[in-house]
């Protein structure tokens, strides 16, 4: 889907792919068009949990454990806040474990920088019951 930002069109296959060739996230879910936004990219993300944090089986999670996934899944938000060009706000939630399949569900809004940080917070919000 092409989204607007400032006065650039992107392509979010061109989003997913730099999240999926630099990070151990997958994009799980496109929702960009689902926000019914010109100007945000939404994407449910999932990273399988072996790859984000050594020997953590997901039979006996620990809470040391399932917060060490967390922290580490925040962190790679904060890199892919790194490799967006310039200008851009990047804001990932992690939402849950998913131990069904030993994953890391998290939901991450893209958009421009004149757009406020509570609208992309909101947006996520919104989405992360779904992730």
């Amino acid at each position: 889907m092409y989204i607007i930002f400032d006065d650039e069109i992107i392509d979010s296959e061109d989003i997913k792919k730099i999240i999926e060739d630099n990070t151990l996230f997958k994009v799980d879910k496109d929702l960009c068009s689902a926000t019914n936004r010109e100007d945000m990219i939404v994407f449910s993300l999932k990273a399988k949990i072996s790859d984000l944090v050594e020997g953590v089986s997901t039979e006996n999670i620990t809470d040391e454990e399932f917060a060490l996934c967390m922290e580490k899944s925040d962190e790679i938000g904060v890199a892919i806040g790194k490799l967006m060009p310039r200008f851009y706000r990047v804001h990932l939630e992690t939402c849950r474990i998913d131990l069904s399949d030993d994953t890391v569900r998290a939901v991450i809004g893209i958009c421009h920088y004149s757009i406020s940080l509570i609208k992309l917070h909101d947006v996520i919000r919104r989405f992360l019951s779904q992730a």
